[in-house]
């Protein structure tokens, strides 16, 4: 895993207009009990790597899309202790998905070779 300045994480291999070049730092030293304390992961999606269409996370709380790819993991990490999040996720240019985290909680998706989503929230 690769920490990513704007704490977003790509964790798959993937194409380089989704990831910021700044890196910094490695995730390995955050308690993922702990999944409200800066640095874990507050939305996470990942694709079928049999899925042909196209996927944008849109994290509010950054102010800026992510393109994820067949086959890809993609997680927005949070900058400070307890933070929230509303995002969208949208397949193919239409919006599939609308939610928030709030501060104990994680959100976590993923988009199956149908262009479905099953999708989970966990909280503390």
């Amino acid at each position: 895993m690769i920490g990513i300045a704007g704490c977003v994480d790509n964790l798959g291999e993937g194409s380089s207009d989704t990831v910021p070049e700044d890196t910094e730092g490695s995730s390995d030293d955050v308690d993922e009990d702990y999944s409200r304390a800066e640095g874990t992961t507050m939305v996470e999606v990942d694709v079928d790597a049999g899925f042909e269409g196209e996927v944008v996370l849109e994290a509010e709380c950054r102010g800026k899309q992510f393109k994820i790819d067949s086959g890809e993991e993609f997680g927005v990490r949070r900058e400070e202790d307890a933070e929230s999040c509303s995002f969208e996720i949208s397949i193919d240019g239409e919006k599939a998905y609308e939610g928030s985290v709030g501060g104990s909680d994680r959100y976590q998706a993923e988009v199956t070779v149908n262009g479905e989503i099953k999708s989970a929230v966990d909280t503390i």
